[in-house]
């Protein structure tokens, strides 16, 4: 049973800037789960002009890390 999840870090690589887009597609995220802290490369872009979709796609990619 998961008790909590807490970003803890977001990195990007600033030459992976989009800057059409504007978002970073290279980006790595250490996540704190159950007392333990695992990081790992993100599928999914980090957007600029829109954290809160980010926010939401890297919670429902690291769910299915979870498990």
């Amino acid at each position: 049973m998961l008790t909590f999840v807490i970003s803890f870090q977001v990195e990007y690589d600033p030459t992976s800037l989009d800057t059409v887009t504007m978002q970073f597609t290279r980006v790595q995220l250490t996540m704190l789960l159950n007392g333990q802290y695992q990081t790992y490369m993100s599928a999914h872009a980090y957007k600029l002009i829109d954290m809160h979709s980010s926010a939401i796609n890297w919670s429902m990619e690291y769910w299915g890390k979870a498990e």
